[in-house]
């Protein structure tokens, strides 16, 4: 079991090595992105995921309509994201899709998306193969140069950033888990 993963240059250190999921690669980023816009009044979280990660900074908003933590109980689709630092991890890939008890609006994740492309800075993860329609509008429509997938590469949940874009995984249904993720991310820090 190793105990960090490379994102192109970047070295991220694993924060929860025993959780067997897509967030085991997830979290370092966002406690990344969190770090390099701590003093940041701007940042805004969508979905609700840094109130359960331990010794997070809690300065910034969140943004869920369903999680009792979250500040803002609003739709990411009604927000302005100009001028935001956005992260949001894991989240982005429910919207629509009648989750949650929420109703069913299957295009909303892209209305969403495109929205969060618009602010300052931003960085979205999602698993691959939980949203078929987001994993086919990232792979061919979203620019290459701020797109990356990343995957599982062994049982101890070690990850490893794919050299070019891959888009075939399977999500695991059956344990609710990701085998790969998709990152969308104009952060100079991150790119390749």
């Amino acid at each position: 079991m190793n105990n960090y993963f490379m994102f192109n240059n970047l070295r991220l250190n694993y924060i929860e090595p025993f959780v067997n999921s897509e967030r085991r690669f997830e979290i370092p980023l966002l406690k990344f992105f969190l770090e390099v816009f701590q003093y940041h009044t701007n940042v805004i979280e969508i979905g609700a995921v840094s109130p359960y990660c331990n010794n997070f900074p809690m300065k910034h908003n969140i943004c869920d309509p369903t999680d009792p933590i979250a500040n803002i109980k609003d739709f990411a689709e009604n927000l302005n994201y100009n001028g935001m630092n956005v992260i949001s991890i894991s989240t982005i890939e429910h919207i629509g899709r009648g989750d949650y008890m929420l109703e069913i609006h299957p295009y909303r994740c892209i209305t969403v998306l495109n929205k969060i492309l618009e602010s300052d800075n931003y960085l979205v993860t999602f698993p691959i193969g939980y949203n078929l329609l987001l994993d086919n509008y990232c792979k061919f429509i979203i620019p290459k140069n701020i797109t990356y997938t990343a995957h599982r590469i062994n049982d101890d949940n070690d990850w490893m950033v794919d050299d070019v874009l891959n888009f075939d995984y399977q999500y695991d249904f059956l344990n609710n888990r990701g085998n790969a993720v998709c990152v969308v991310c104009n952060l100079n820090e991150l790119k390749k």
